[in-house]
Parts: C-alpha cells; structure tokens; sequence
C-alpha cells in the first residue's frame, strides 16, 4: 500500500501556530475593511454637511428639514467614531506572553471614543502608591498601551497571594484622569486586554491653575502617588467599620 508523503503527522504545536497566524491575518483584514468603511462614512458626513448648511440657510435651524439633516449627522458621526474604534480593536493583534510574564495591553480613549497620546498607565495599590515592580506604559498616537511585567518570583508572589492592584490612568502632570473600581489581580502566563473610557468629568487644567515651575521629572515616568489638583489621593482606601 503506497502512502502519500504529504500524509505526514502534524503536530498539535504546529497546527497551533498556523491557526493562530490565520486568525491574525483575519484580524488585519477585517481592520482593512472597517478602516474603508470609515472612510466611506467620512464621504456621506461631508455630503450631509453641505445639505444641512443649505437647509439652515433656506429655511432656517429650526426648520424640521434642517434639523433632520442634523440628526443625521450626530448618528452618522457617532456610528464613524465606533467604526474606527473597532478597526483600531481589530488592527491590536494580541501580544505575545510567556509563561513568566503578565501584560496588560489596550486602549485608552474620551468620550468620543478618541484614542489619548501621551497617558502613563500602571498599577497601584490601595493606598495609592506605584506598584514599581510591575511598570508603566505609555498610549501612543491611538491611545493604545502596552504594559509587560517579567520579574519572576515578585510576578508569582502577587498570583499567590492574590494582591489586588487597581489600574490608574494619568497626565504627566501626575493629575489622575481614571482608576478602577475593581481590581485587577497579575497572573504569569496571561495577556488581559483593557479598553478604558475617559468619561470627561475631570478636565484640563487651565493654564493659571498649572504651577509655574513645577518640578523636574521623566514624564514617562508615573508618579509615586496618584495626585490630582487639590494633591495627594489615596484611592481604595477602606473605613474601618463604627463600632
């Protein structure tokens, strides 16, 4: 009985691997796809944009015909925004992580579902301090951040113990924009993605509430505590309960 050499066994590692570069090139092309179908909707917005200037102008902003076109661009623009939102979800392939290591990958976007560039994220604990051992990340131009813990026996330690950390986004101003209400627990061997929504409850200072000279230090670096503008937060800090 002949046997056809191509017939050979395959490995489960490499049956694996090819999946796992299928899925990857699936998650390209449907980014590709969401991207064209942003730009198709950016089309329709400046189309509407012009009948709605008209209708404003002939029959005035109250008129029903001017604020549909109104309305049709408020929908139009929010539906484009979650299109590229989800393109941007798409185009993050999954980092790889071994069996020593935790990240904590994502984004962080406003309220509008803008990535934020220039955010430091990283973990602290329930009085407010930097968990040092574990990093920080920068977003970049998308909002998106990566943050790679690899420091063995301190990384087994927090698993073991199930420290809770909780996730805190900043300026570089050390002004703190978000932090968690659950926490998050680092395990090695594990990828946790994260997609973070600045809600805009807490805005830009203005430029007379921003020290003269304030300190000196690496804006890529988180701060020691977590601070806003009235100073130092201690966030998840417990009451003890009245007796």
């Amino acid at each position: 009985m002949n046997v056809n050499p191509s017939l050979r066994p395959v490995a489960p590692e490499e049956v694996e691997r090819s999946f796992e570069s299928q899925v990857a090139g699936f998650d390209a092309f449907r980014s590709e796809a969401l991207l064209s179908l942003v730009r198709l909707r950016e089309v329709k917005t400046s189309q509407t944009t012009r009948q709605y200037e008209f209708a404003k102008k002939m029959y005035g902003a109250d008129d029903p015909r001017t604020q549909q076109f109104a309305a049709e661009l408020a929908l139009n623009g929010r539906f484009t925004m979650e299109l590229g939102a989800e393109a941007d979800r798409a185009g993050a392939t999954a980092p790889n992580v071994d069996a020593h290591s935790w990240i904590l990958y994502g984004f962080v976007r406003n309220a509008d579902l803008v990535g934020q560039p220039e955010l430091t994220v990283a973990l602290y604990d329930t009085q407010g301090r930097w968990v040092e051992a574990l990093g920080h990340a920068c977003t970049d131009e998308r909002g998106y951040f990566e943050l790679r813990a690899s420091i063995g026996d301190a990384l087994s330690r927090f698993a073991e113990s199930r420290v809770q950390f909780f996730l805190c986004v900043v300026r570089p101003n050390q002004e703190s924009l978000h932090t968690d209400r659950s926490a998050t627990v680092p395990e090695a061997g594990v990828a946790l993605y994260r997609e973070i929504i600045l809600d805009g409850s807490k805005p830009c200072l203005p430029p007379s509430e921003v020290p003269a000279n304030p300190p000196d230090q690496d804006p890529t670096r988180p701060p020691t505590d977590v601070k806003d503008s009235r100073g130092t937060v201690k966030r998840g800090v417990r009451k003890k309960p009245s007796k």
